[in-house]
């Protein structure tokens, strides 16, 4: 888990008068892996299996299953992407034979075409179905994919506290809550202020389980209607506003793009204070984040001060970019990467009881002018693992004005404060020092460095990616269902 720190603001101060006074180094937020448990939250959790060995071997193998499937899923194709892939297929496998064939003879080849088309379409084209969790199925999501949401959670809302310390969320709108991991990383995070909590979840065995687990098993205090809502599907009334609105590892299963942006602009009028977005780590994860980002800027553009909606949809960013310019990591020529962060949970599949890693993309957008809370000069987020050398440190950042750089820093150069905060620096802080110019690449083989942080970079992705591989390689022709009926 990460945890953060907060720097007094006099610091930030000396660093705009360019004065370094302090010797610790000047962290606006540093952060350090720490493994979390969910488990360790709810005592009773064994009331939930059955003391049956076989009906646990079950579980656990759905749960495998369910894990991998998840962690590898993706969009929806648009109908629009298809029609130009048949187009794709026909022009590679037939050329111009289909313009010079009669009438007739089209008629006679369609079904060799279709066949074609079909065959390359299934290795191609991900073939996306919406998943239906039953009773089984929601004991699965809570062994495979529970304790890395709530981690997750709880590192994005202890930042949040962070960049945002006089929030104190009464409300929280959770779409897609699953089994409430929302709901228990609030309640850690802000135990005094958080009262009321409405959850999304289509799945009736999903909001039952759920609530079921927030009361604390069969013998705990029902949770009362006005505390805890559950609904199936999102409304359209946005009169109701909430201090914290969430999106959880949702927009994934929604059918297309349009459907998901009418989710991201119904989410963002039922904010009051900040939306939260997260999903995967993954290429596909972060695509969905970056547009759901690019869609709320979007209408803060369209809707001036002067209309009368400006006030509800003006928004910014306040994590992790700190900035709302086009996202870039994707499009650097550095390494077009997806913009993720690491969390460490436990594993309740793992019988060796180990700690295992997790990459998520997210994005805070916050109705709050990000200038009223910060202070002094404009900081920089460190975008991947920082690489300590002997006689320099290397950073690579994403800037206040939206650029992807590479800094080298050296003791020589820099002096001792600012080498000392890069080389304690680790993936996920704020950066003060953004503008300081980067040391030559030719400063101890700096270049040949540059190139093994990309490959540290794949060396994290592939292990985290390891034991989901061989389900992952083939979750295009799951069918969970069936899986699940297998496994039962």
């Amino acid at each position: 888990m990460y945890s953060v720190t907060r720097r007094t603001s006099c610091v930030r101060t000396n660093l705009a008068c360019g004065q370094i006074a302090d010797r610790k180094p000047p962290f606006l937020m540093h952060t350090w892996l720490q493994t979390v448990c969910f488990y360790s939250l709810y005592d009773p959790l064994g009331d939930v299996f059955l003391p049956d060995k076989n009906r646990r071997d079950r579980l656990l193998e759905g749960a495998k299953v369910l894990k991998n499937q998840l962690w590898s899923r993706r969009p929806p194709v648009e109908k629009k992407e298809l029609k130009e892939k048949v187009m794709e297929i026909i022009e590679h496998n037939f050329g111009d034979e289909l313009k010079n064939l009669s009438r007739e003879e089209r008629k006679m080849a369609i079904p060799q075409v279709k066949e074609v088309i079909i065959k390359d379409m299934r290795h191609h084209i991900y073939h996306w179905r919406p998943i239906n969790y039953d009773a089984f199925g929601s004991y699965c999501y809570l062994l495979g994919r529970t304790p890395m949401e709530y981690a997750v959670l709880r590192k994005v809302f202890k930042e949040i506290k962070i960049l945002d310390p006089k929030i104190e969320p009464r409300s929280c709108f959770d779409f897609g809550s699953g089994l409430g991991s929302v709901w228990w990383a609030l309640k850690e995070q802000f135990p005094h202020s958080f009262k009321e909590y409405f959850s999304v979840e289509p799945s009736k065995h999903m909001r039952d389980f759920a609530r079921y687990l927030a009361q604390g098993g069969p013998s705990g205090k029902q949770l009362p209607l006005n505390e805890y809502s559950q609904r199936a599907k999102l409304g359209a009334d946005c009169s109701l506003t909430y201090d914290i609105v969430v999106s959880a590892f949702s927009l994934m299963e929604l059918p297309n793009a349009r459907e998901r942006r009418e989710a991201i602009e119904l989410l963002w009028a039922k904010t009051k204070r900040h939306l939260v977005v997260i999903e995967n780590g993954t290429s596909a994860g972060y695509k969905m984040v970056v547009e759901a980002r690019a869609h709320v800027l979007e209408l803060s553009k369209i809707f001036s001060v002067n209309n009368p909606q400006g006030a509800v949809f003006k928004g910014h960013v306040l994590a992790p970019c700190t900035h709302s310019f086009r996202c870039n990591r994707m499009h650097c020529e550095l390494a077009p990467k997806p913009c993720s962060f690491e969390v460490r949970y436990m594993d309740l599949l793992d019988s060796n009881h180990k700690s295992h890693t997790s990459l998520y993309s997210y994005v805070v957008m916050t109705k709050v002018n990000p200038e009223a809370l910060f202070e002094g000069p404009p900081c920089a987020r460190i975008i991947s693992p920082v690489l300590p050398r002997t006689k320099c440190v290397i950073c690579r950042i994403c800037t206040s004005k939206g650029e992807i750089k590479e800094q080298i820093f050296t003791k020589n150069k820099h002096g001792g404060q600012v080498y000392e905060t890069a080389r304690s620096s680790n993936w996920g802080d704020l950066f003060l020092f953004e503008n300081v110019p980067s040391a030559s690449r030719g400063y101890s083989n700096a270049s040949a460095t540059l190139a093994q942080m990309t490959k540290l970079e794949e060396k994290k992705e592939q292990k985290i990616t390891t034991e989901k591989k061989e389900e992952a390689d083939h979750s295009d022709n799951y069918d969970f269902e069936e899986t699940l009926k297998e496994a039962k």
